[in-house]
């Protein structure tokens, strides 16, 4: 039995050292940061996308205690820093592919995170059926709007109506300028501001135009620098 277990120690040792000398770690998180870029829809670009929405939202008032929903939380490129901001089960991610909710998952344990108890959902008609009447005070959406049919923006509207707090806000980049065309399963669609101002009077929201990303502090040149980031809040 000391044989065995001795063997086993070496055989372990020699793994580690074989995996130390090929630099195998690194080769790993470099593998996983691409998986997740390419679920997030934007190779190269994790650590700024991160940045920018999380810094913005504080700069919008997101505090500790505040209750978010992010709409196509993806693997969590938002989600990570802002689970571990807020108090526990502050967090709420809503997205329609189940693969990416697995490497959310995955995300939180590796960031040890599941004490925030963060909830997660597969959800297909924008948490409808998920989230009874569960009421937010900020929502938040990065680069989904745009890949939205007419019809499902209209829906995903109505949900926001429905789960915003009286004073909550919901925050969204939209595409204004980039030529139609697709990503994945999805479409990826151009619309105008006065587009999205009609269709959320349809569900009983008003909007205003923050600004294009550029001058609110992305520091990336891709061509979604130009995205206008849209509140949206109640009409009352």
């Amino acid at each position: 039995m000391l044989l065995s277990r001795t063997r086993k120690n070496i055989a372990y040792n020699v793994k580690k050292r074989i995996f130390e000398i090929g630099d195998f770690q690194n080769m790993l998180d470099e593998t996983e940061k691409r998986v997740l870029e390419d679920n997030m829809g934007f190779r190269g670009q994790w650590e700024e996308h991160r940045r920018f929405q999380f810094e913005f939202l504080k700069s919008r008032g997101l505090m500790h205690d505040s209750r978010l929903i992010e709409i196509g939380c993806g693997p969590l490129t938002l989600g990570i820093p802002v689970i571990r901001y807020l108090d526990c089960g502050k967090y709420t991610g809503v997205d329609v592919r189940p693969s990416v909710l697995n490497l959310a998952y995955r995300q939180i344990g590796k960031e040890n995170l599941s004490a925030k108890n963060p909830r997660l959902l597969f959800s297909e008609n924008f948490g409808r059926d998920e989230l009874g009447d569960v009421e937010f005070d900020f929502a938040w959406s990065f680069s989904v709007l745009y890949h939205l049919s007419d019809e499902l923006l209209g829906k995903c509207l109505a949900q926001v109506r429905r789960r915003l707090a009286k004073d909550g806000k919901y925050f969204a980049n939209v595409n204004v300028e980039q030529t139609e065309s697709t990503w994945l399963q999805f479409p990826f669609v151009r619309r105008d501001i006065a587009f999205y101002e009609n269709a959320a009077a349809n569900s009983g929201l008003k909007i205003r135009v923050v600004g294009q990303l550029e001058n609110l502090g992305f520091r990336l040149d891709g061509i979604e620098k130009r995205n206008h980031l849209i509140q949206f809040e109640r009409r009352e």
